[in-house]
């Protein structure tokens, strides 16, 4: 049986970008985690590309983006 790490999420940090191909939006999401045996500080920087909408607020985009990174990081996890 493999050894349980305990890993806190300590924060988020959420980002646009404009450099996305026509009608789309590029939202980088950093994860601050916190091994807590050994209190060392791990990132993880993803980026997802979602619709643009012009009527869509900033927390729209980052509930969206928040969503596809758990996606993305949970198929992520089932291949290792």
């Amino acid at each position: 049986m493999e050894d349980s790490v305990a890993v806190t999420l300590r924060s988020t940090n959420f980002m646009l970008k404009d450099d996305a191909p026509e009608g789309k939006i590029w939202c980088k999401v950093l994860l601050h985690l916190m091994d807590d045996e050994t209190d060392t500080g791990r990132f993880i920087e993803a980026e997802v590309l979602l619709d643009r909408s012009p009527t869509a607020t900033l927390d729209e985009y980052q509930s969206k983006a928040r969503a596809e990174v758990r996606n993305l990081l949970s198929r992520a996890i089932e291949n290792l």
